[in-house]
């Protein structure tokens, strides 16, 4: 921009105008390529930290008032400038706390944020997160809803995740990708921390048949004990991933592993227009039950086999 960087300019007072602090904002948020992993974006006394919110203006006459001149080189010369009207110090330091509180740790209540977020204030560059996040050049995989596959090597090849999974409610998730305990050169899904509840669902997945097959989900699964607690299952795509159905669990009948991989499979319900992949560990200690390799396809049957 020739006339943001022209110094003469700086001494035209009529030169240039305020940006209304909400739009400072979204602009921010468009620029730097905006993720989040719920479904309605979230603000918190946004109208407290920097003036204004959309949609919620005081009076028929929006914000501020037109004929405002503020005080200094601008009002001296007889200008008016509207949006100086929501200029004061406290605004502008909520302001810039929430801008910077959002290229930190993405949209949250953190340090100033706009958002009222129970998450913890970590900084975590260039990894995932379920928190909704500025992705701009990042370095790993945009938000995908058309999931057809999980490898859990990642983007570098070096142990990741190939999708965006999030956690209850969009909360943090709690699987972890580690060595595949059978085969070095490869890496798998593990829970560290056992839960009775999925905390760890897959992107929406449109669940569409094809010449009358179903959809069915694919994985293999390691058990390095008997019992141990792994399950897979569903839940509805368009809603809150709170609750899920199990298909298959390592209880003794459906996924006997007996510390070796096998390969499983369990068909999606007609009845779901969308669904999320569900997994969990659900016995102590937990770090004993692996999944890998988990893909869309069409089938008939919910079954394992060696």
């Amino acid at each position: 921009d020739r006339a943001a960087r022209n110094v003469l300019l700086d001494k035209d007072i009529s030169n240039g105008a305020l940006r209304e602090p909400i739009l400072k904002v979204t602009s921010l948020m468009r620029s730097m390529e905006y993720v989040t992993h719920a479904p309605i974006i979230e603000f918190d006394h946004v109208e407290d930290k920097i003036g204004q919110v959309a949609y919620e203006f005081d009076s028929v006459f929006s914000f501020f008032l037109p004929e405002h001149k503020p005080n200094g080189p601008v009002g001296n010369a007889a200008l008016v400038s509207p949006e100086a009207t929501l200029l004061d110090t406290p605004k502008i330091l909520g302001l810039l706390n929430g801008l910077n509180s959002m290229i930190r740790f993405g949209l949250s209540s953190c340090l100033g944020g706009l958002a009222d977020s129970k998450r913890p204030c970590r900084e975590r560059p260039y990894l995932p997160s379920s928190d909704s996040v500025l992705e701009f050049n990042k370095i790993y995989n945009r938000l995908q809803n058309d999931f057809s596959f999980e490898t859990f090597e990642g983007p570098s090849l070096k142990g990741g995740l190939d999708n965006k999974w999030v956690g209850n409610s969009f909360f943090n998730h709690n699987g972890r990708s580690t060595i595949d305990p059978l085969d070095s050169n490869n890496h798998v899904l593990y829970f560290p921390v056992v839960s009775s509840e999925a905390r760890f669902f897959s992107p929406p997945i449109e669940n569409s048949s094809s010449k009358g097959n179903r959809v069915v989900v694919k994985f293999r699964y390691l058990a390095t004990g008997s019992n141990v607690g792994g399950c897979i299952g569903y839940v509805d795509g368009t809603g809150d991933p709170s609750t899920q159905t199990w298909a298959l669990c390592d209880n003794g009948n459906d996924m006997q592993s007996n510390g070796s991989w096998i390969s499983c499979q369990f068909v999606v319900p007609l009845q779901l227009g969308s669904f999320r992949i569900a997994i969990t560990d659900r016995r102590s200690p937990g770090k004993d039950a692996y999944f890998d390799d988990i893909q869309i396809g069409t089938g008939g049957t919910t079954t394992c086999t060696g």
